[in-house]
């Protein structure tokens, strides 16, 4: 087993918490999930349009180069046409992964966009993107639908790995990766904050942890955390206030710090080590085995999940962060 079964997982979970959402939004009505909602397209209707829409795009091009294209769901029977058409993407990605040799994950897929400028991909990357997508757009449309009283509930990917856990784990290049686009879009999201006061912080916003503030330190306190269960005890990081420093200088240093070790440690990490089980001990005495690269994609995804919603508020302050995908940080990073 190795990165195939990352995938493998990754999109097993995508498709269980893209369940959770179609079986929460089912509970409304059509013009409850067509109403104005505040999130990046518009509605929770548009929202899941979108994430099924780009699934199916991209696996299209996996297959062909070419973008497949699916048509908007209508205006009515929309409630029908979700989940024929997220049922049909599922069952495509399941048999696309199924039958791709493990050795294609490295393989480098080229696009060359409207503007005629060319983009080159591994197509591992474009696997990650199209997953940390539909948790990007999953996380503002779960929002959406608990103000409308129809919760999906947990979505974590972590809480997923207590149902299915990965067998193999992928690269420390991959891992690498991934944490550097996690710091590259808290920067983002921390930048466009950029000025707020303590009280706009912690303004009551709809986010799940209320306040802007208390949802990015909800996450940092996650990255904290998990570093601390990876290290075996407590985390090797400090994370002192500033004497006079406002909330959002703070906090700044302190994702400063928390990326910085979590660096430090995938740069000492062994390869092997990503495929070993480590053990997490819960709140309230609870202990469960997982395997490290599953922690560690957790906090990617845990992390995607809040700065979508993060990004979501700032966006109605007039501060957006801008496009926070995966492919974008790829592209930069690449052309830096």
């Amino acid at each position: 087993m190795g990165a195939k079964d990352y995938v493998r997982n990754l999109y097993a979970y995508n498709e269980w918490a893209n369940g959770l959402v179609l079986k929460a939004a089912s509970a409304l009505s059509e013009g409850q999930l067509w109403e104005e909602a505040g999130v990046s397209m518009g509605s929770a209707l548009a929202n899941l349009s979108h994430v099924v829409r780009a699934q199916m795009g991209w696996l299209g091009f996996w297959r062909t180069s070419e973008r497949q294209p699916v048509a908007e769901p209508p205006e009515a029977g929309a409630l029908e046409w979700l989940p024929e058409w997220y049922g049909r993407s599922h069952e495509e990605l399941r048999d696309f992964v199924e039958g791709l040799p493990e050795e294609d994950l490295a393989q480098t897929l080229e696009r060359t966009d409207r503007e005629g400028k060319t983009h080159r991909w591994a197509l591992w990357q474009l696997m990650a993107h199209v997953a940390n997508h539909g948790t990007q757009h999953r996380s503002e449309t779960a929002l959406a639908l608990a103000a409308l009283g129809s919760s999906p509930g947990d979505l974590d990917y972590g809480h997923f790995c207590d149902i299915r856990g990965s067998e193999g784990p992928g690269t420390i290049a991959m891992m690498r990766t991934l944490y550097e686009y996690d710091e590259w879009a808290n920067n983002r999201v921390l930048e466009a904050a950029a000025g707020l006061s303590d009280g706009e912080m912690m303004r009551p916003l709809g986010v799940s942890h209320g306040s802007l503030g208390m949802d990015l330190l909800h996450q940092l306190g996650g990255q904290v955390g998990w570093l601390s269960t990876w290290q075996g005890g407590a985390p090797r990081i400090s994370l002192p206030s500033s004497e006079g420093a406002g909330f959002l200088e703070n906090l700044a240093d302190w994702f400063r710090r928390s990326d910085a070790a979590i660096r430090e440690f995938i740069d000492a990490l062994p390869e092997g080590e990503l495929g070993r089980p480590r053990l997490d001990r819960m709140p309230g005495g609870r202990e469960r085995t997982m395997m490290l690269w599953d922690m560690m994609v957790h906090v990617v995804n845990h992390g995607t999940q809040h700065r979508s919603e993060a990004a979501m508020a700032l966006a109605a302050m007039g501060r957006s962060p801008g496009d926070l995908d995966f492919l974008d940080f790829v592209d930069l990073r690449r052309n830096v």
